[in-house]
């Protein structure tokens, strides 16, 4: 070989050489620049796209492959499916690799879609026909997160799943999930954890675990072509999963499990657990078969409401699906969902359901037989067809009692049915629904708005207070053709008693009449409209053509002019519409503004001489109001207002009192720009001035802004005082107070002092004039008032102390009442002087009232027993209702007060002449009669009756813990007409039933005791007739007062049905007669009566004749007849 080839092969090597190298280090720097660098894996991914035709895309690429990488968008496009995600970042050990294994550290995505393109359907492998067992490397992920997961089914709406998250592994054939959870739709945010091990052939699990709506776990065997076997248990079952509370959660299963085993083409399943439904707790079993192509559910138990519901159905769907089942229930309790509906339900049902073309076909019947509620009996047959969306009942009756509904046609997807109604007894439907109701009522069309009738009747109508006494309605209403609907009711009462109101319209619905008559004790209506019905928006166009306002005892208002209204979705505008009565003209008119409505108002001419009806005690306000303003509503309700509210010069007079003049006032309610809206107040009385001015902040709701600024009073005299009642003769004195004014007009705050000094009042009533008198009340942001004040009479005086809360609901307050010698009336009939110690305190509807009122002085000369009423007897028995009633307190009051009579406390009248001692304590409880304990004597007591002076040895009024009014007596009462001879009376018993004796020294004959007491001496045969008059008259008085009480008691023990001791009203005691009687029949009663004092007798027959009428005649002393009538008060 020569030297130049041996060049040449030598310089071919090293060439060779060197081209090895170059691409040997070439091929290194790309290993490293493309997984090590930002630029090689944004390279490396470039050329991915290149190579793949832009199946991936990467945008925004930082970091490196070998990690941490971020991509701020990636585009994956594969035959089926498009994968976006955004702002993802990738972390893991890809040297791993070389063992096999990769491990995932951290894996996030802001956002991942997944379309799903449209395309054949692929041929589902057998079952376990290429089931992954196991990967060619492990993987673990730590860390992988995807904020939103947005799935998008070919030709359906997206599924969006948050907040995904998982931490797992799987190496060989274990899978481990530590961590897999998200927020679905379909049951909220749910989470699963645990261990599986996969075969070929199957997957155990060991087991797995959620949380979220439910709390379970599960277990088992799945095979694909192996029997299977799975185990459910589950501790807690919540639906829907989103519920915010308790409350709203549908239903709730508080523990059970299921068991599932065999083939999938043949396996059987058993489950037992509890349901609790809203108000229903049920305890469930089940089971049954099944394979690839039906569902037979044998048997479902379940037991709730103190029953229990068996069922089974059918499920198939290999020619389509087929559902047929029935069941029967018995012994349900409906009262456990409702008090208002006790009863027993016991009933039967099938249901067959075919789906072809995704229509259903469901033909079903249901009953209720043996059943009852609220103690009615209660059937229910009926039977229909839900095809498509077509639901029909072809029969359904419902009857609770005697109340009978007979209903038929078709409700969905429009109506055509028809049903009678026939209730004589609506209590039998409804508890507490008193009356009856019959007629027919039918509905044809839309749902929206359907053709509707109805010939009603209800009479006797009565719920929760309200009444109506017959009502009846014929309607025929077409919203899109003829309108024809008339509304009669008589005698109502909800609230405000309706004589009579009627409703007619007539006419085409868009061109129909409306007229309301409405007759009540408040007043009068009478209105009529013409009008537009359009019933697709919905609104109502037209206008009030007339109109008149009657308010009871007062002036009738009438429409000037025919006023425009619109009631147009859902918000009513109207023009002004003016009302006139006398000079006074008001209006108000109603529109829409940017979605907020706005009232304008207007009030001119307005004499307050109007109200002048409703004032009590003939008060007169001969004052003129000027009004205008409007007001803005908005979704917080009021948003702004503006008025301006003014009078002129007038009085105001009380009954025949002087009048008292009326200066100019005005309120003012106007725009203050940025600072919100001004108030000002100007209100002039006869002396003195109460002004306001404050200021709204700006805000949206009107009441709830916040107020601030000052209230002023300053009266500084009071003397026109006297003009307001005739129960004050004259005052004096002055009043004045600042409060700063906090809170918003909703709920205002008052902090500040008002102050009445140096005042006077002369009470004509009691006689007194209270002097010095002072009062400050001072309060604070939180409402509360604290009160001090005192005030003098006669030598004494009185302190009241304690706090008042207003704002509280219900009232607080608590008061302290001191005093010392206050004399509290000065009358020609009573002087009294008191020295009070009282504490009063309401708090929670409970009023209590303890203490004592002291009497140290007191002279008491009554002139007459009031206005000559008599008491009722205690054995008298009203007929009928009473309508001056009182209503039921609703405060309940707590007493316990006593009251102690001083050593100067003195009576005279009606013949008696005593000092007064002794103390009573009076207790008062809610529920309780009230009751005392204690004595009232009388001490160095006279008694002149008869002409005679008497002498009260012994004179109590007992009280020992009974009702009030049933004091017991003890009074001894002597004379001494001669210094041998005395008489004397002796009283006990109660006020209701005393027992009068005589008594005398030496004895005698009762009536010899009688002529000693009245006469002062015996009588004697030839006694005069105004001697034997005087006794008479005695004697009757003790005879009726205790005499006939013994009479009655001893004639019920011998079979008498009257006895009675004294005279007839109108005859003189003198005629006074003793007389029994018996009834011979229910009808016939008879009497017989003897004089007392003159000779004579009375024979007496009374005949019933019914109806109220009774026949008397009488014989005797006088003779004659009546025929009597009775009318029994209502």
């Amino acid at each position: 070989m020569n030297a130049r080839l041996k060049n040449a092969l030598w310089l071919a090597l090293a060439i060779s050489r060197a081209t090895v190298w170059i691409v040997g280090a070439l091929l290194i720097g790309a290993l490293v620049f493309v997984p090590f660098t930002t630029a090689g894996a944004q390279l490396g991914l470039r050329i991915a796209s290149a190579v793949t035709n832009d199946m991936v895309v990467a945008e925004g690429v930082d970091g490196t492959l070998w990690g941490p990488l971020k991509l701020q968008h990636l585009e994956v496009h594969l035959a089926s499916i498009d994968i976006a995600i955004d702002d993802a970042e990738l972390d893991a050990d890809f040297t791993q690799l070389l063992r096999r294994r990769l491990d995932v550290a951290a894996l996030h995505a802001t956002r991942v879609q997944l379309a799903l393109r449209p395309g054949a359907p692929q041929q589902t492998p057998a079952s376990g026909e290429g089931a992954i067992a196991r990967l060619p490397l492990a993987i673990a992920v730590h860390d992988a997160s995807i904020g939103e997961l947005v799935i998008v089914p070919a030709g359906s709406e997206p599924i969006t799943i948050h907040d995904a998250a998982l931490a797992a592994s799987w190496v060989g054939d274990r899978v481990v999930v530590e961590r897999l959870e998200a927020t679905t739709p379909w049951v909220g945010h749910a989470r699963l954890d645990g261990i599986a091990t996969l075969r070929p052939d199957a997957i155990e699990l060991h087991p797995l675990h959620t949380q979220g709506f439910a709390v379970a776990s599960i277990d088992g065997v799945f095979g694909y072509d192996t029997p299977s076997d799975l185990h459910l248990e589950w501790q807690k079952i919540a639906w829907p999963p989103d519920a915010a509370n308790a409350a709203a959660t549908a239903l709730d299963s508080g523990g059970g499990e299921a068991h599932w085993r065999g083939l999938l083409d043949d396996y059987r399943f058993d489950l037992h657990g509890a349901v609790t439904l809203p108000q229903l707790a049920v305890s469930l079993q089940a089971r049954g078969t099944g394979s690839l192509s039906a569902v037979h559910l044998a048997q479902l138990d379940a037991r709730g409401l103190d029953g229990e519901l068996h069922a089974r159905a059918d499920v198939s769907w290999n020619d389509g699906v087929r559902i047929d089942g029935a069941g029967q229930f018995s012994n349900l309790h409906p009262q456990k969902l409702s008090s208002e509906l006790p009863g027993v339900l016991n009933g039967s049902f099938d249901a067959n359901t075919t789906i072809a073309d995704g229509q259903p076909n469901v033909r079903f019947t249901a009953q209720l037989h043996d059943s009852t509620l609220r103690g009615y009996p209660l059937s229910l047959n009926t039977r229909g067809q839900y095809r498509g969306d077509r639901l029909s009942f072809e029969t359904l009756e419902l009857q609770s009692g005697q109340a009978v509904i007979k209903a038929r046609g078709q409700v969905l997807p429009t109506l055509d049915a028809q049903a009678d109604v026939d209730a004589p007894r609506l209590a039998d439907a409804w508890p507490e629904l008193l009356g009856s109701l019959h007629g027919q009522i039918g509905a044809r069309g839309p749902l929206r708005a359907p053709h509707a009738t109805a010939r009603l009747r209800v009479d006797g109508l009565s719920y929760h207070g309200m009444k109506l006494q017959h009502a009846q309605l014929n309607a025929d209403v077409d919203p899109k053709g003829q309108l024809d609907l008339d509304l009669d009711l008589h005698d109502a009462d909800v609230g405000v008693a309706i004589p009579k109101a009627t409703l007619a319209i007539h006419g085409p619905a868009g061109d129909h009449d409306i007229r309301l008559d409405v007759s009540s004790a408040q007043g009068d209506v009478a209105l009529t409209a013409h009008g537009a019905l359009d019933i697709e928006r919905p609104s109502w166009r037209g206008e009030l053509r007339s109109g008149q306002l009657t308010p009871a005892s007062l002036a009738a208002w009438t429409l000037k002019q025919p006023t425009a209204i619109v009631f147009d979705a859902g918000t009513l505008s109207f023009d002004p519409m003016c009302w006139t009565a006398a000079d006074a003209n008001a209006c108000l008119g109603l529109k829409n503004e940017s979605g907020k409505q706005r009232a304008d108002f207007a009030l001119s001419d307005f004499a307050l001489t109007y109200l002048q009806p409703l004032l009590p005690g003939g008060a007169r306000a001969d004052v003129v109001l000027q009004a205008s303003g409007h007001a803005e509503f908005g979704p917080n309700g009021m948003e702004d207002l503006r008025a301006d509210l003014a009078t002129g010069d007038g009085h105001w007079q009380v009954g025949g009192l002087p009048p008292i003049a009326l200066k100019p006032a005005k309120l003012s309610i106007d725009d203050n720009g940025a600072d919100g809206t001004r108030i000002e107040l100007n209100l002039p009385l006869a002396s003195g001035v109460i002004s306001a001015d404050a200021t709204l902040a700006a805000g949206a709701a009107f009441m709830e802004r916040h107020l601030g600024g000052t209230l002023k009073l300053d009266l500084p005299d009071l003397a026109w005082l006297h003009l307001l009642t005739p129960e004050v003769s004259s005052a004096k004195g002055h009043a004045s107070g600042q409060l700063q004014l906090g809170g918003t007009l909703a709920s205002p705050q008052f902090e500040g002092r008002v102050e009445l000094a140096d005042g006077e009042l002369a009470l004509v009533t009691p006689g007194i004039t209270l002097g010095a008198i002072g009062l400050r009340v001072d309060t604070d942001a939180a409402g509360d008032l604290k009160l001090d004040g005192e005030a003098s009479s006669d030598k004494g005086s009185v302190h009241l102390s304690g706090t008042v809360s207003p704002r509280a609901d219900p009232l607080k307050l608590d008061l302290r009442l001191r005093g010392d010698n206050f004399q509290a009336m000065n009358t020609n009939e009573a002087k009294v002087w008191v020295s009070p110690d009282l504490h009063v305190a309401l708090a929670d509807r409970r009023l209590a009232v303890d203490g004592s009122v002291a009497v140290p002085k007191a002279g008491i000369t009554p002139k007459s027993l009031g206005d000559g009423s008599v008491s009722a007897s205690s054995d008298e028995v009203m007929v009928g209702d009473d309508p001056g009633a009182q209503p039921k307190r609703n405060v309940l009051i707590n007493a316990d007060v006593t009251l102690k009579l001083g050593d100067d406390v003195h009576f005279e009248g009606f013949g008696l002449k005593s000092r007064l001692s002794g103390s009573v304590q009076a207790i008062e409880q809610p529920g309780v009669a009230t009751r005392a304990r204690g004595e009232i004597n009388l001490v160095d007591g006279h008694y002149k009756a008869y002409g005679q002076d008497l002498t009260i040895e012994t004179g109590k009024l007992i009280f020992s813990g009974g009702p009030v009014t049933e004091p017991a007596l003890e009074v001894r009462a002597t004379r001494k007409p001669t210094e041998e001879v005395t008489v004397g009376l002796y009283v006990r018993g109660t006020l209701r039933k005393p027992d009068f004796q005589l008594f005398s020294t030496p004895p005698m004959p009762q009536q010899q005791q009688l002529a000693w007491l009245v006469l002062g001496r015996p009588l004697a045969d030839t006694a005069s007739a105004d001697d034997k008059s005087a006794v008479g008259n005695a004697a009757t008085s003790l005879g009726l007062a205790g005499g006939e009480w013994l009479a009655q008691q001893l004639g019920s023990k011998i079979g008498i049905d009257e006895i009675t001791v004294g005279a007839k009203p109108g005859e003189s005691n003198e005629q006074a007669m003793f007389t029994v009687g018996k009834y011979l029949s229910p009808k016939l009663f008879i009497s017989y009566g003897i004089g007392l004092f003159q000779q004579g007798y009375t024979f007496r027959m009374q005949y019933d004749l019914g109806h109220g009428f009774k026949a008397r005649t009488e014989t005797g002393v006088e003779s004659g007849g009546d025929l009597l009538y009775t009318v029994e008060r209502k």
